[in-house]
């Protein structure tokens, strides 16, 4: 059976379809679980949504653009001049009522919050907060001190003050608990909050805290994740003091750092680790403006950026700011330049203009045979059975079209090879890949042996390999993949 259409996934999600064995196929395909997963998702944040009003901050700007055009009328037409000296007239006797005014009418006027500013949102990336109820983020880019965001599926990039903020990975939550000029606190309720903080002077604070544990920085990019009895500090660049709030113990750390925090142990004697994830430090720098968020704010428009294939990362300035689609804050009138990159696919570089929707695909790379992985096998032959017969011919039509899938997936691998080389420039060795596919050509086993080479080129070869979709022939099938590593000269 076909996958239904989207109507009939949304009516799965909402509890009513009627279509015969439409329940039964959501049963069967992972792909149709999780978009009807996604759809009921946004259907229990729209359940929730109220109607967004201006802030105290837009209200201010919306003021100042009033008056900054009422400021300057026309010159040259004598009517309007006229008009502005009426006016002009009318606010002095306006002011002078105000100055004779009993002082207990007068309602004092609101200075505007600091803020915060989502300037990289995923579709399921969402705010929280007793001003505004539920909403999501991809229309409204303000947050405020006591708001709840959660970042879904995807990912969430806020930026807090001048080239400063966090990143939310996927199926995040954190509290805005402070947020001034000088003070921002983040309280992570669950998952992983990535900082990146500009160096800050003595008097400013940024604070993460998880559980009764409390990470303060003066400038720096570190990471602290909420996992189940403990907390995890990753520290990129700079110094973070450690303080348990319960008990008034503290301990620096100094990058690159990692440590795993269990509730309640005591952190003198922890084991600090040297090594950081790959994938974390490929997330950096986040790039934030050098600007205020109201600047940002009052100058930025939201664009939604989609592409083929869909995860592409989105860089902005050199800064990652999430996967696609993503709804992106533009601070330049005149667009942004941003690059687009993929796994197997070729950079691409666009310019973005404020407000737009852009739909883009990215070219596959061209596929030729590697120098350095060995040549592919034979298919194993199944063992002699006692009678004589003839090999399916259309089995061994679609056995050499597996072999060929294959080789065109070797790109893949001198990629895994490259970003380990990052590491250890001088990283050589060999490896033979074992690969099981079941009937239908999906990937049933990965693994490795004759291992002579870093563990994180296997880690990504292997993961690789599972996202391969080969042509089935019917049976199982296993190939052996040798694979020898030598530097480029």
């Amino acid at each position: 059976m076909s996958c239904p259409s989207r109507e009939i996934l949304e009516a799965l999600a909402a509890g009513r379809a009627t279509e015969p064995g439409a329940r039964a196929h959501l049963q069967e395909c992972a792909d149709c679980r999780a978009e009807v997963k996604k759809i009921e998702s946004v259907r229990t944040v729209l359940a929730s949504w109220s109607p967004y009003e201006p802030d105290e901050l837009e209200l201010a700007r919306i003021d100042r653009k009033v008056l900054a055009r009422l400021a300057a009328p026309p010159e040259q037409n004598p009517l309007v001049a006229s008009l502005w000296m009426w006016l002009g007239a009318a606010t002095a006797l306006v002011a002078a009522i105000v100055a004779v005014w009993p002082a207990e009418r007068l309602e004092p006027v609101q200075q505007p919050q600091a803020v915060a500013v989502a300037v990289g949102a995923g579709p399921s990336a969402w705010a929280a907060s007793a001003r505004y109820g539920v909403r999501l983020l991809e229309s409204v880019p303000a947050l405020g001190a006591g708001d709840t965001v959660g970042s879904g599926e995807a990912m969430l990039t806020v930026q807090t003050g001048q080239a400063s903020g966090f990143q939310l990975g996927r199926d995040a939550l954190a509290r805005l608990e402070t947020l001034e000029p000088q003070s921002t606190a983040l309280r992570i309720e669950r998952g992983a909050v990535l900082s990146e903080v500009s160096k800050l002077a003595a008097a400013e604070k940024y604070l993460v805290r998880a559980q009764d544990l409390t990470v303060a920085v003066r400038g720096t990019a570190f990471q602290v994740s909420r996992e189940p009895g403990r907390v995890r500090v990753e520290l990129a660049r700079g110094q973070v003091l450690l303080t348990r709030d319960t008990t008034g113990e503290a301990r620096w750390l100094v990058a690159p750092a990692a440590v795993e925090i269990p509730d309640g142990a005591a952190l003198e004697g922890l084991p600090i680790g040297r090594e950081l994830d790959p994938a974390l430090l490929a997330r950096l720098p986040l790039g934030f403006a050098d600007e205020g968020t109201e600047i940002v704010l009052a100058h930025a428009r939201a664009s939604r950026i989609t592409s083929s294939p869909a995860g592409a990362r989105v860089l902005q300035n050199g800064g990652y700011r999430g996967e696609t689609p993503l709804t992106l804050l533009i601070g330049d009138e005149a667009g942004q330049m941003l690059r687009l990159q993929a796994a197997g696919r070729k950079d691409l570089d666009i310019e973005v203009i404020q407000g737009s929707t852009p739909f883009y695909s990215l070219e596959p790379i061209a596929v030729t045979a590697p120098a350095t992985p060995a040549a592919l096998p034979a298919p194993p032959r199944r063992p002699a059975s006692p009678h004589i017969a003839l090999e399916d011919p259309q089995v061994k039509v679609r056995r050499e079209a597996m072999l060929f899938q294959v080789r065109t997936h070797l790109k893949e691998l001198v990629q895994c090879y490259e970003r380990a080389m990052k590491r250890n420039p001088q990283l050589s060795g060999s490896v033979t890949l074992s690969v099981v596919l079941e009937p239908s050509g999906a990937i049933k086993d990965v693994s490795a042996r004759e291992s002579q080479t870093d563990a994180s080129f296997l880690d990504c070869a292997a993961t690789s390999v599972r996202s391969w979709a080969l042509p089935g022939t019917g049976e199982e099938e296993s190939f052996e993949l040798p694979l020898r590593l030598s530097p480029k000269e």
